[in-house]
């Protein structure tokens, strides 16, 4: 395994943006497609965590990602909160 970046605490950054990317990711390797419903209320979820760069989907053919085929209707149904992109 190899072992992480450490820098010394006086060069740390004064902050981070972390992307989240599972609901693209994760998503397009389940064996069953996931109801828009539900990957909205995921991806609320992630934003009331504290989220606020987020990966809702891709723009793939439907044969390539079967899972990712509702992307117009997901980001139809997204209400983007202050702040999230």
């Amino acid at each position: 395994m190899r072992e992480p970046q450490r820098m010394p605490t006086g060069r740390l950054p004064r902050e981070v943006t972390i992307y989240e990317v599972s609901p693209r990711d994760g998503l397009q390797n389940e064996s069953s497609i996931i109801p828009v419903e539900i990957k909205a209320e995921f991806i609320s979820r992630l934003v009331a965590a504290g989220l606020r760069v987020i990966e809702a989907t891709s723009m793939v053919p439907a044969s390539w990602v079967p899972q990712l085929a509702d992307v117009e209707q997901l980001l139809d149904t997204l209400e983007m909160a202050g702040g999230v992109r």
